[in-house]
């Protein structure tokens, strides 16, 4: 038997080329997963913070002006957004009613081994108030 058969006969090793060639692969995956799942709880958090905080607006006195709103949304997330995430309008048109309108816009970073992109992440919640 010549040599380069001996060589290309033999199967010693395989398992870790392949383990070579999918780690990176199965590595990136999970990181990619990783940082879509952190997307969708900052959504989450950011659908939340807003519609309880319009709920605030039009049903309690806790969040009477602007600023005490921003503040209740920020911490309502429990995300700890900034309070200027949110813009809140007291008094607009919810539909054919009168309501409170919160909204939020969150600049996301998405990271993945070499390639970087971003984007915004935004909810909106509009509750009438009560006649």
């Amino acid at each position: 038997m010549s040599l380069i058969k001996k060589i290309f006969s033999r199967n010693d090793g395989v398992a870790a080329i392949e383990f070579v060639l999918c780690f990176p692969l199965m590595v990136v995956t999970i990181i990619c997963v990783m940082e879509f799942g952190q997307a969708f709880w900052i959504q989450n958090a950011l659908h939340y913070a807003v519609q309880q905080t319009a709920r605030c607006i039009t049903f309690t006195s806790n969040c009477s002006s602007v600023s005490t709103a921003q503040n209740y949304a920020a911490s309502a997330s429990g995300f700890n957004f900034d309070p200027s995430v949110f813009t809140v309008n007291i008094g607009v048109t919810c539909g054919s009613a009168t309501g409170n309108l919160v909204s939020a816009v969150y600049p996301f970073q998405f990271n993945v081994y070499l390639y970087s992109y971003s984007f915004s992440l935004g909810a909106q919640a509009c509750v009438p108030n009560p006649t």
